[in-house]
């Protein structure tokens, strides 16, 4: 089995948990969601993106790997 697609979905899942940890250390320095400031919401988001779209590459890698097969 090749590796690249573990390594896809373990890079996403690291994405993600930097999302949700930089949504905690923002949200625990006193900042509420309204008044977060925006540089950490456009991080947040570009993490969580960055991650869902990986999550989809991972599962185009496992199909295709699977079709080759």
């Amino acid at each position: 089995m090749d590796s690249r697609p573990l390594l896809i979905v373990g890079l996403a899942v690291g994405f993600l948990v930097l999302a949700q940890v930089n949504d905690a250390v923002t949200e625990m320095g006193g900042y509420k969601k309204t008044d977060q400031s925006p540089i950490s919401m456009i991080v947040e988001e570009l993490l969580e993106n960055s991650g869902a779209l990986l999550f989809l590459l991972a599962a185009l890698a496992l199909r295709n790997e699977k079709q080759e097969d």
